[in-house]
């Protein structure tokens, strides 16, 4: 089962269990994904994987899209509120549905990895920042935080 489907059906199961916190979350990130279909000519939402017939540079995947955009806002507030020295309870709460639909993450090794195999044969200069966010951008969208791989980079970059 792709993961738009899953992720309906949950929010299906939320609402019969009567869960607010958790219909609340779904109900969010079904709204964002949808948003995106929508604002792109008001289309279906598709999940364009490797084996789609598409070229690479039409492919899409708004369910990936979706759950990254909505992880980032919510990541950001919750360090908002770490800043401020609030409590991020709700927010821990929604990373955790929300992290349970991307695809496995990248460990840092394997980011490593590729970000090494990007920069092979390139000048290590901070022009070399986009050909990498490319590389990983196209091969492994949703599986890896771009902060992280951002700072890697850099520090990689001299």
């Amino acid at each position: 089962m792709s993961i738009f489907p899953r992720i309906e059906a949950d929010l299906t199961e939320a609402r019969r269990s009567r869960d607010a916190r958790r219909l609340g979350v779904l109900t969010l990130l079904v709204s964002k994904i949808r948003l995106l279909a929508k604002n792109d000519g008001n289309r279906d939402i598709r999940e364009d994987g490797v084996d789609s017939p598409l070229p690479e540079k039409d492919r899409r995947n708004d369910v990936i899209d979706g759950i990254s955009r909505y992880r980032k806002e919510v990541d950001d507030m919750r360090e908002a509120l770490v800043k401020a020295g609030r409590p991020t309870d709700e927010q821990d709460y929604e990373l955790s549905v929300v992290n349970a639909y991307l695809p496995q993450q990248l460990t840092d090794a394997e980011l490593d990895a590729e970000i090494e195999k990007a920069l092979a044969g390139t000048d290590r200069t901070p022009k070399a920042m986009g050909a990498v966010m490319k590389h990983l951008n196209g091969g492994f969208r949703g599986r890896f935080d771009a902060k992280s791989a951002n700072a890697a980079v850099k520090a990689k970059l001299g």
